[in-house]
């Protein structure tokens, strides 16, 4: 599986997140206790 950091600055990241959910389809998301947002 394929593992990869992606970093935004200047943009609202849930508004980028919900793009990349709707565009690949992904199996899942969570966020954990520290606020980072995984995508699975």
């Amino acid at each position: 599986m394929r593992s990869d950091v992606l970093t935004l600055e200047g943009v609202k990241i849930n508004n980028t997140i919900e793009r990349f959910i709707n565009y690949f389809q992904p199996s899942g998301k969570f966020t954990d206790a520290t606020g980072t947002i995984h995508v699975f």
